[in-house]
This record gives C-alpha cells, structure tokens and sequence, in this order.
C-alpha cells in the first residue's frame, strides 16, 4: 500500500475511456491534419523508421517503397437531388448546394403541436419572437401548420421531465383537438441527461415525436435562419415527410428495398463493469419506391458480440412493414449493406447474417427477392491524394466522387464526400454476394449516387445512408433502456407512429 501523493502515472499508457473537454479538443486538432501535411507526415515516417534496413523484412522478402502508390482513378458524376417541383438546386463541384428558396420534396403536415421552453437567463420574452420564426422556417420550407402557434409551456429542468411532457402532450390536445404529430423543446444549452430523458419518454412511452433545441444557437439572430432551416428539415422526415430523393435508374426498374446494419458496443472503460452494458444492433430498411423512407428496428444482446443475434426476425419485421406500405407486394432486389467488420468476419457475416436473409427471402417464393451484399468498411489506413497535375480541392483532398477500383470493380476505395477539414478517409465497399449480377460501374455510381440521399444534409456524406442510419438508431436504442427492479437492462422500442418513422434524425 502506497500513499497516493506518492504515486504516479506512467507516461505513453492508452486512454480506454472518452475525451472530454481540452483533451478532446486538442485530439480533435491532431486528427484534422490538412491532407499535404498528412501526406508529408506518412513519408517522412518512412524515411525515419528506415524499415528496409530490418533483418526480419530483409529475411522475409519484404522491402517497403519510400515513394506513395501511383493508381489510376475516376470521378464520378454527381447525382441531381430533387425537391419541391421546380426548385432542384444545382449542387457545385465540391459536392454542396444551397436549400434558400426551396420546397421540401414531400413536406409533412402538422395538425397539432406543443412547445415546452425550459428557463435560460437569455431566453426573456423572447419566446413568442422565436415561435414566430420556427413557424416561419417550416411553412418556407413548405410543412402545412395549423392556423395557430403551437402551445407552449415552461418546464423546469430540474423537475418531473415525464409530467411536463405529458402536461404539453394535454395541452396541445385539447387546444388542437388532436393528439400532437409532434413536441418541441427548448433547451437552454445542450445538455445530454435531458436530451436522453425526452427522448426515451417521447419516444419509448409516449409515442410521440420530438425535436429538441438549443437556445444559445436557436436563440441567436446571427444564423438563426439556417439553423431552423435544418431544423425543418429534421422535422419533416420525423414526421414521415421526405426532404429530397435521386432519381436512380436500379430503384425506377424494380421494387427495391435498402438495409442497412450496424452493431455498437460499449466503450473499453464500460466492459469493466459487473455485468457490462450490452451491445445494440440495429437494421433500417426503406420502403418506398425511391428509397427515401426508412423504418428501423433495434435489438439489444451480449457486449461485443459482433454479430446481430436476433437478424432473422428483424429481417422479418422489416419486409412485413414494407409489404404494408406497397399493397402486399415484396420488394424485388435488396441491397444489404452492413458496417462495422473486419475481412476475417467476412464468412462470419455470410453465415450469420446474410444467408438467413437469403433463406428468408427464399420462404416468399416464387416472389423471392434476389440479394446484394455489400460491406461498408471505414477503420482502415489508406489514404488516397491527389496524385501530379490532378486537381484536388481547397484543401488538398481528392475530388469528391474519387474512385478507386480493383481489377473486377467490385471491391473499392471511394471518397463521395467533401472533405470539411483535415484529410478525408475513403470508404471502402466490398460485394460479398451479388444475385442481381450488378455491372462495376453499377455498382460504383450505386454507392456514391447513395451519399447524395442522406436526409437531413445538403451535401454528399462518407457512407451510405442505409449504414449511417443504422449507427445512429444503435446510438437512439442507448436512450431507450430501462432498468428493471432486479437490475436487468430492458430495452423499449418506440410506440405509437413512431416506431414507423425517421424517429432518429
């Protein structure tokens, strides 16, 4: 026993736990390199390891070039979004375009609503200015509202949160003589506890959809237009409305459905714990004719299980939920893209995940739909910069659209987004089994043509939606567990329309 004024820290040990605050920041500096003095830094590492002069790569055979890989790739075209009829932006040459003045594709329709602000010494009288405002941003942005603003309530932070949500919940009912579509709430800053407690008592008991809101950032009337802006569009596909869609030549041929599958485990630091919080897996699928409209499913199992134990009956529920939403008819042809594996899980995933599906789909013969499989890979090592003479962007990064292939064309690096800062990472994508014979260039503009639909952005993102959507409703499932009086963990699913919906934008 060693008193601890005695005791130390020994330096270079790794931090299992998360960053907060400074420490965070300033990782997020390192991380955020700009992509020349990224490239710099990798071949001067090289020279200073000097890992040719190594007796066991030596005896090994192996010698290691000081120079980068020179590869021939290709830009990709840019997909059209579409929205409101007439008001398609052009999206520029990095990737971006711009929603002023633009119609929302397929707006939704609030018929009740109710808004609760929680106290914040900025916040004044200035909450009827600021209803005002969000009304005004939904309407241009082409969301039906009814005649009158939305009810209002003060809530106290500290308080009952599961009370004022039912009390707003009252209110707005009896005002619009109909339950709210949909609750919104004023925070004073962002808080995480009861950011997680709205949700799970909207989501998880109520059934209600939600959207909560920064006062330090909503209230500020520098760049308070484009932060309702995106708050409309949050709002719209919460409420089932569809903000844009790509016209895309595979979905207009044949019924197509989407999925998408992730798993997330708990941080290092949690896995101490006696018993350890559980991972959470979750699949999204779409269900309209333009791939669009997403629904969810989210399970909970073991900690660290890779694997999405219940993948069956998930599979399962997803098909019936779009067999409800298109007359009874299954989709033609999926395309199933799972993240979060490494290559030596690729038979793993065939056996556990993809071959129930194919199974599955095979009990709906003769109407089965033909199965694509495609992994989603973001935690690898290669970088890709723009080579002598190639124009790259701003910031020194490849062109948005950049594609690099293997000789079939079915296994490959691409960057479909535009680096916002520091260097961008690729996504690579590989097909483990293609039943709807996809040509390589089918196939590349499929995924990058995907990057361009992400609902609440109006840029092309790093990975395809279907995926993306799957992280985040792992993420959502965190703030739906309950603990039991025996102290198991439960996890509820959302209720009501909710369940149905985009819940998780």
């Amino acid at each position: 026993m060693f008193p601890m004024e005695l005791c130390y820290s020994v330096d270079a040990q790794f931090y299992k736990d998360v960053l907060e605050g400074q420490h965070n920041a300033e990782f997020i500096k390192w991380a955020t390199a700009p992509a020349f003095a990224r490239k710099s830094a990798i071949q001067k590492n090289v020279e200073v390891l000097q890992w040719n002069s190594q007796q066991i790569l030596k005896q090994s055979g192996i010698a290691v070039s000081e120079k980068l890989m020179e590869l021939k790739a290709r830009v990709l075209p840019a997909p059209l979004p579409c929205y409101g009829t007439g008001t398609d932006p052009r999206p520029n040459e990095t990737g971006r375009w711009n929603l002023r003045g633009k119609k929302l594709l397929k707006p939704c329709k609030i018929e009740s609503w109710g808004m609760v602000f929680f106290p914040g010494q900025n916040a004044g009288g200035s909450i009827q200015t600021f209803g005002d405002a969000l009304c005004y941003a939904l309407a241009g942005a082409g969301i039906s509202l009814p005649r009158r603003a939305p009810e209002t309530l003060l809530g106290n932070p500290h308080g009952e949160i599961e009370k004022i949500c039912v009390d707003i919940m009252s209110k707005a009912s009896h005002a619009f003589q109909k339950m709210p579509n949909i609750l919104i709430f004023v925070l004073p800053s962002r808080s995480e506890r009861l950011y997680r407690a709205l949700k799970n008592i909207c989501e998880a008991k109520l059934g209600i959809a939600s959207q909560v809101l920064c006062w330090d950032k909503a209230g500020r009337p520098r760049g308070q237009d484009q932060y309702l802006a995106n708050v409309a569009i949050k709002v719209n596909v919460k409420l089932n409305g569809i903000n844009h869609e790509l016209k895309e030549e595979i979905f207009l041929k044949k019924r197509t459905m989407l999925m998408g599958a992730d798993v997330s485990h708990p941080f290092p630091a949690q896995l101490r714990k006696n018993p350890p919080p559980p991972s959470f897996s979750a699949l999204v699928a779409t269900y309209d004719k333009a791939c669009s409209a997403y629904t969810a499913i989210a399970s909970c199992q073991e900690a660290t299980t890779q694997m999405i134990s219940d993948f069956r009956r998930m599979a399962q529920e997803v098909l019936e939920r779009y067999k409800q939403k298109n007359n009874n008819l299954l989709p033609e042809q999926i395309f199933f893209f799972r993240d979060g594996l490494s290559e030596s899980e690729f038979a793993q995933i065939m056996a556990d995940e993809a071959q129930p599906l194919i199974d599955l789909c095979k009990e709906y013969a003769p109407r089965a739909p033909k199965i694509t499989v495609i992994v989603a890979i973001k935690r690898h090592h290669t970088r890709i910069f723009p080579g002598t003479n190639v124009r790259g962007d701003k910031n020194g990064n490849v062109m948005p659209g950049t594609v690099l292939e293997n000789s079939s064309g079915h296994d490959i690096f691409l960057v479909a987004h535009p680096g916002l800062q520091g260097t961008v990472r690729p996504t690579r994508y590989i097909v483990l089994k293609d039943e709807n014979n996809l040509a390589a260039d089918q196939f590349q503009r499929l995924v990058n043509n995907l990057c361009w639909s992400y609902a609440r952005a109006t840029t092309a993102v790093s990975l395809v939606p279907p995926v993306f959507y799957a992280d985040q409703v792992c993420s959502r499932a965190k703030m739906h567990v309950r603990r039991m009086e025996n102290g198991t963990l439960v996890l509820a699913p959302p209720q009501g329309n909710v369940k149905y919906s985009m819940y998780w934008q």
